[in-house]
């Protein structure tokens, strides 16, 4: 048995935001990823996923974005900058590149903060993994 049935607590609550975010629920996505950040919490440094904490943070910024909270996205963003681009996964490149598509509608144009923000995001996509394999269209085929 896997996938879900194998996920751990905080994996499943990741999953669940990444969902709600599917389904237009932008205050369910942001309870589940703040669940799924809090229960990562509890385990030590060494046992907490860079998966969990990037994918959960970047389906936060995904949420807060939807409300139009541009300062607050920027600081769920924080601890997606701190994966080491080797750890940088699908999963992660495929939530930060939502958010930067997001972020680069005619709204935000010219706003200062959502601009740093994408380049932020180019920067850190462009060094991972999966970008480092082969063109943009296989990210979706990708898991990690």
């Amino acid at each position: 048995m896997g996938g879900e049935f194998g996920f751990t607590a905080e994996r499943l609550a990741m999953s669940n935001s990444t969902t709600a975010l599917i389904v237009g629920d932008s205050d369910q996505a942001e309870a589940a990823a703040h669940q799924a950040l809090a229960l990562l919490g509890r385990r030590t440094p060494d046992a907490q996923s860079a998966h969990v904490r990037g994918g959960a943070s970047a389906d936060l910024a995904m949420a807060r974005l939807l409300a139009d909270d541009v300062e607050g996205a920027a600081e769920a963003l924080a601890p997606v900058w701190e994966i080491p681009s080797d750890q940088r996964m699908t999963g992660i490149v495929v939530r930060t590149a939502r958010v930067h598509r997001h972020l680069s509608r005619p709204a935000y144009h010219g706003a200062q903060l959502a601009g740093q923000i994408r380049e932020r995001i180019e920067d850190f996509n462009r060094v991972s993994p999966p970008h480092q394999i082969g063109p943009h269209v296989g990210l979706l085929a990708l898991e990690a």
